[in-house]
């Protein structure tokens, strides 16, 4: 099954393909997230690879946490996509994407004043030990010993440096395609940004209303 991934939720736009194993990843790193510019990196991607998009079988879009508005321009994007094509699509959390990398991990993300996005996953993204979470890292801290207690050490942090740790396209791929194959597809009204908090806009704007 050839998949599609893309994710912006973080500082860095990826996108890539899968077929059972990674085939390739594009990213982009620092720069603005826009439409315009993943539209083009995919294009870009499917230019150097002896495929098409039509020949695109599923569609895995990363859904976050991470940043506000990276989040909804990729899931807008293979909305749309999804839609154009008539391709199945699957939203999956880009944190358990990360966790592809290892056998057992913590995937954390900074989202700032004292909190982390966070999830423990084993055997590679499959299996969910603890879902995705916004939480206070001293809290987070004491969670981690009670996993550890239940034997889910040892931990990789996957969010690490980004110029070494950064999300590809083609996990988020892989990770569609064992979403897909174990729930099936999404309704494209359903594949919906998961922001778990709410933004510095609207915290700033709720404290206003509180004056």
């Amino acid at each position: 099954m050839l998949t599609l991934g893309i994710d912006t939720s973080t500082m860095t736009t990826t996108v890539g393909l899968s077929d059972g194993r990674e085939i390739v990843s594009y990213d982009i790193t620092g720069g603005r997230h826009n439409s315009e510019e993943l539209t083009a990196m995919i294009q870009e991607m499917f230019s150097h690879v002896n495929k098409n998009l039509e020949d695109v079988e599923l569609i895995a879009v990363g859904i976050g946490p991470g940043s506000f508005t990276g989040t909804r321009i990729a899931v807008t994007v293979a909305r749309i996509l999804a839609d154009l094509l008539d391709k199945p699509l699957v939203g999956v959390s880009s944190l358990r994407a990360h966790a592809y990398k290892a056998a057992r991990t913590l995937s954390i993300r900074d989202a700032k004043r004292g909190r982390v996005y966070a999830g423990v996953y084993e055997d590679y993204g499959k299996t969910v030990v603890l879902d995705d979470v916004l939480i206070d890292a001293a809290v987070l801290r004491e969670r981690l010993g009670d996993v550890h207690v239940m034997a889910v050490e040892p931990f990789t942090d996957i969010f690490g440096t980004p110029e070494l740790r950064n999300l590809r396209g083609a996990e988020v791929a892989l990770l569609g395609e064992h979403v897909y194959a174990a729930d099936g597809a999404m309704a494209i009204e359903d594949v919906v940004p998961n922001y778990l908090g709410k933004s510095q806009a609207e915290v700033q704007f709720d404290a206003k209303k509180g004056n």
